[in-house]
């Protein structure tokens, strides 16, 4: 951003309205280590967090980061480590993710510490953000990746996950023990060669009709096993609902009917 043409005044202005409009928590910092300002969020911040909470203008941030260092907080040192470091010019940006807190109030932030410069006269910035949302949020999204992983791993029914234009993202395991597909073939496995020919029409019609719009539906096809045997499975198809309009991804759960269709 040039400000130059400015005045100091008005350069005064715009830097003072860039802070506030932030919402991370940012402090300019000067060679020393001494703040020299905070915007409103820093200001105002409410949460426990002593790298961020209590200081203002005329703060010595060295020296907060260097008692910091003596505390039984190891995350904590190590983060005050960090920024004294970038503060001293021994890196010239420190970007890390932290916690704080204990079990019932624990947060992460996002840090970034940007070093002042000396020789050019520019102080250093420092910017915490608070991540936790998108952390929490990180953290279901493993927690259902491994309660599905452990799921598909565990069930006897097929389930299976197709993309209408680029075919099998994923097989469980149950194909193994129902088709005779070794784990490292299953990756590779193409749904339409496994299909009995008087069936396929069915199932290409069923990924056509899945990349244009959602659908729920149940059905029965034919598929023939790696040593040639064929079986009889029933198929439940649902669309899985990307963003808006965004259609062709397919969840399979089949099971094996076929003893059942024999009585």
């Amino acid at each position: 951003m040039d400000l130059s043409h400015l005045s100091p005044d008005m350069m005064q202005q715009a830097l003072v309205g860039l802070l506030a409009s932030f919402r991370s928590f940012v402090a300019v910092v000067d060679a020393d280590g001494i703040l020299l300002a905070v915007n409103p969020a820093w200001r105002d911040f409410g949460e426990e967090n002593p790298l961020i909470r209590g200081l203002g203008p005329g703060s010595d941030y060295l020296a907060v980061c260097g008692g910091l260092l003596a505390t039984s907080d190891m995350r904590l040192g190590t983060v005050a480590l960090g920024i004294q470091s970038a503060l001293k010019g021994k890196m010239p940006l420190l970007k890390l993710d932290y916690q704080q807190g204990g079990p019932e109030s624990l947060r992460w932030y996002g840090l970034q510490v940007t070093a002042p410069n000396r020789e050019r006269s520019t102080p250093g910035v420092i910017i915490h953000a608070d991540i936790t949302e998108k952390m929490l949020m990180q953290r279901s999204l493993r927690r259902i990746e491994n309660l599905f992983k452990i799921t598909t791993e565990n069930a006897a029914d097929l389930i299976a996950i197709l993309d209408a234009r680029k075919g099998t993202v994923f097989a469980s395991p149950s194909h193994s023990w129902t088709l005779g597909y070794s784990k490292y073939e299953l990756p590779r496995i193409d749904y339409a060669t496994l299909l009995h020919e008087d069936d396929l029409p069915l199932f290409r019609a069923l990924l056509e009709e899945g990349a244009t719009r959602s659908l729920s539906r149940t059905l029965q096809f034919r598929v023939r096993a790696k040593n040639g045997t064929v079986h009889l499975l029933e198929c439940k198809v649902t669309s899985v609902d990307a963003a808006s309009g965004d259609f062709g991804t397919l969840l399979l759960v089949s099971r094996d009917i076929s003893e059942r269709n024999s009585l």
